[in-house]
């Protein structure tokens, strides 16, 4: 795909995904920084930080790096984000949302193409996305995405498969394994596939293929005929 293929060569206006979740410590800043550093490797992006003075947010991860591709913002404005989701000089907009009861986090969920849930396949992680799930408007399109998924337990990653199935909560149809590579990237602050190793390099993938799912998620919104 080639950079700013979502926009199709018309003045659209960019395409917003969130990454929410109701109970912290679940991914949220890995999965936004993540997923912006591989669709910038073909889209325009821009990555807005909600949370900017929470230590573990995007803005702390990225400050000081110039090996990303993307740009970032951060907001605490309830206009300033309505505004950046229209700029037109962008094919993507990724927000990375504070708490869940957060007034910014609504009006993001509202703005939102997709709402991206993570989720490791512990079974209260596992709750957790599907009571996310149940706080996103109905007519927004979203996805779990299993995250630190350890190879050697498959027998997890097929459990929280089903429970997502049997409760109805839409899933990306790949996953997140556990890499050390994750951890030495936020160290780091620089891009997961700039960190040393093959396990960067398959981590780096496996966020590629996530990147790739969203711009077919999003292509097929754009396609639909308006109601």
């Amino acid at each position: 795909m080639r950079r700013g293929a979502l926009a199709s060569g018309h003045p659209l206006m960019p395409q917003v995904v969130t990454v929410f979740g109701t109970k912290g410590g679940v991914g949220k800043t890995t999965t936004a920084v993540s997923l912006a550093a591989r669709s910038a490797d073909c889209l325009r992006v821009l990555l807005v930080d909600l949370d900017p003075q929470h230590a573990g947010g995007a803005s702390h991860w990225i400050r000081g790096g110039d090996a990303w591709r993307f740009d970032h913002t951060a907001t605490r404005d309830h206009n300033n984000l309505c505004a950046i989701t229209h700029l037109r000089s962008y094919d993507l907009v990724v927000i990375d949302t504070p708490r869940a009861d957060d007034p910014l986090t609504r009006t993001a969920l509202a703005l939102s193409a997709l709402v991206i849930c993570p989720a490791s396949p512990s079974q209260a992680e596992v709750a957790a996305a599907v009571e996310s799930s149940r706080h996103i408007p109905a007519e927004i399109a979203r996805r779990v995405l299993l995250t630190r998924v350890d190879g050697r337990a498959g027998g997890a990653l097929r459990d929280a498969e089903g429970a997502l199935d049997t409760n109805q909560v839409p899933r990306f149809a790949h996953h997140i394994r556990l890499r050390r590579a994750h951890i030495q990237a936020q160290d780091h602050h620089q891009p997961i596939d700039l960190t040393a190793g093959e396990p960067a390099t398959d981590a780096a993938a496996d966020y590629r293929a996530i990147a790739a799912e969203v711009a077919g998620l999003l292509a097929h919104q754009l396609a639909r005929p308006a109601a």
